[in-house]
């Protein structure tokens, strides 16, 4: 009984130290940990570098929070007129989703079995009224995402820096779009090999509004009365501004 139990535990060092390598050579840095929304901020962009085991792709993915979206379905009414024929509720589903990686064509975003993928993705998403098309709907989802810039794919985006017995090291440069709010979000790295993930690594992003902008979302949540007085004055001083502009203009002529 003693050997039998002495040969399970070898074989399970075994199996860790084959693993150790592999993991061990995953890992990623950005070049900077906090993004600071000002006045005149559109948008910015970080340097992520790392390494995977030799011979592996790797596939960085910019996430944030799970939320819940409630969105209206369009049809045909009486099959003539396109309306809102009722709502959907999208839950589970990341505020950003953006995906890059070494393969020049974007192969690994479609493979379902690996967690970073669309189809992963579209099993994480609930989508209610459950008797919907979720496949369809999923993909109406993922267009209006990448309308509003906030999920993309960047196929061939990762470049290889060195190649060694040992890994490959990497840069990759990611967009980080002006619609990407004040939140905490994630960087993750996985490396691919075989079809099958042999590693990853993370880091945090945080995103933080300083100044002017600070203060008018403070204004806003802490001091509703005064926002609303403070942004209908300047809505009047504009359309002042606006008619003298245009009167001058008419008189001109």
């Amino acid at each position: 009984m003693k050997n039998v139990w002495k040969g399970i535990l070898l074989a399970v060092v075994l199996a860790l130290a084959g693993l150790g390598p592999a993991l061990a050579a995953t890992s990623l840095q950005i070049d900077k940990s906090r993004v600071e929304i000002s006045a005149f901020y559109n948008g910015t962009v970080i340097r992520a570098t790392g390494a995977v085991p030799a011979g592996a792709e790797a596939v960085v993915r910019v996430s944030g929070k799970p939320e819940t979206l409630h969105l209206k379905k369009k049809g045909k009414a009486a099959g003539v007129l396109w309306m809102n024929v009722g709502d959907l509720t999208f839950a589970n589903a990341p505020k950003v989703y953006m995906l890059y990686s070494s393969d020049k064509d974007g192969a690994l975003f479609g493979k379902p079995e690996l967690e970073f993928s669309y189809g992963a993705l579209e099993r994480r998403v609930e989508i209610e009224p459950a008797g919907e098309d979720k496949g369809f709907w999923f993909g109406e989802f993922l267009k209006l995402k990448k309308e509003n810039k906030v999920y993309a794919e960047y196929p061939g985006a990762i470049v290889w820096d060195e190649e060694s017995a040992a890994g490959r090291t990497f840069h990759v440069d990611l967009v980080i779009p002006p619609r990407m709010g004040e939140d905490d979000y994630s960087i993750d790295l996985y490396a691919v090999k075989d079809g099958a993930i042999v590693g990853t690594a993370s880091r945090k992003l945080e995103i933080r509004q300083v100044g002017f902008p600070k203060k008018l979302t403070s204004l806003a949540f802490d001091h509703a009365l005064l926002y609303g007085v403070f942004s209908v004055l300047i809505a009047v001083a504009a359309g002042l501004l606006m008619g003298v502009l245009f009167k001058d203009k008419g008189g001109a002529h």
